[in-house]
């Protein structure tokens, strides 16, 4: 069995390859720059391959050559506010790469497909009124981000009902924060990350805005165990994670940095992402949970201040 990683050195994807390691794995992560990055210290454990999602043909190739009968595709890429240039690299990116590599894998008779999708698909909670949203309720999506994922969903859809034994599973991931990344999504390690290092730190939401939030440890745990299922009863799950304001984010940090100092951006306006997402479903299938918040934040203000020479907490 070969896993392949693409987008395998980012955030998610190169926990998802340390954690199939530690299970005896030797995944091919596949990632535009060549350089070992995130994967330095297992460098020697995985396969790294220089470059990125190539067109259909060489993929299949790839996929057939190296045997691939299981794919993560963690490629991520939203375009900077205000930036005309990159609202083409993003639809490149989100959709067609997205497309191409579901129809390769169908050639090359991949079995089992991971792909990331993100409560993006939901669109801003507000739309939906304050309830807690399933995989059952709509997608409202009103960014590019958001509509290429539900679009993904629906190709992969069409994909699990016209090809026999192939199967893609969709996994919608909530804002990642966690060790290995500065920033996280939605900013949700700025306050732990520059603090433990002893700097200042603006979060980049009003105090009062929310956020749903999990681990990148736990993300790339759902990830594998949807990899390996041998027949998920479902093609959509929510990975669900902690719901919080950013003043509240900031008050963890706070307790165990007390000498934190936090601002907010209270320019923002109301959030255009959901926030209370239930995540019943792979809990009841699979016995999925997360790890509490400040077990989380914990582990990342210790390794941050590691990475910078200072004891731990």
């Amino acid at each position: 069995m070969t896993v392949l990683i693409t987008g395998g050195k980012g955030f998610i994807g190169s926990t998802i390859a340390r954690q199939l390691v530690e299970q005896g794995e030797r995944p091919l992560c596949l990632d535009i720059r060549g350089t070992p990055g995130r994967l330095a210290d297992i460098i020697e454990r995985v396969e790294l391959m220089d470059g990125g999602i190539p067109g259909v043909d060489e993929l299949r190739r790839l996929l057939e050559n190296r045997r691939v009968d299981q794919l993560v595709h963690s490629v991520f890429f939203m375009s900077a506010p205000g930036s005309a240039e990159e609202v083409h690299q993003e639809v490149e990116i989100m959709v067609k790469q997205t497309v191409d590599l579901f129809e390769a894998a169908r050639l090359a008779g991949v079995r089992r497909v991971i792909f990331p999708s993100s409560i993006h698909y939901y669109g801003p909670q507000w739309l939906h009124g304050e309830v807690s949203l399933g995989e059952e309720h709509p997608g409202l999506a009103m960014d590019i981000y958001g509509v290429a994922k539900k679009l993904g969903e629906v190709t992969a859809h069409f994909y699990n009902m016209r090809v026999p034994g192939m199967r893609i599973i969709s996994l919608r991931v909530p804002a990642v924060y966690g060790i290995g990344g500065r920033y996280g999504a939605r900013g949700v390690n700025v306050a732990a990350y520059n603090c433990a290092r002893g700097d200042a730190a603006q979060l980049p939401f009003a105090a009062d805005d929310h956020v749903c939030l999990g681990d990148v440890q736990d993300v790339a745990r759902a990830m594998i165990t949807l990899l390996q299922a041998p027949s998920p009863a479902h093609e959509v799950y929510n990975v669900g994670g902690h719901t919080r304001s950013y003043g509240e984010l900031a008050a963890l940090v706070q307790r165990f940095l007390p000498d934190a100092q936090i601002t907010f951006d209270e320019t923002t306006g109301r959030t255009d992402l959901p926030y209370r997402i239930d995540s019943s479903r792979i809990r009841a299938e699979f016995g999925f949970e997360h790890r509490p918040l400040e077990a989380g934040y914990r582990a990342l203000i210790d390794h941050t201040r590691a990475q910078a020479g200072l004891p731990p907490l």
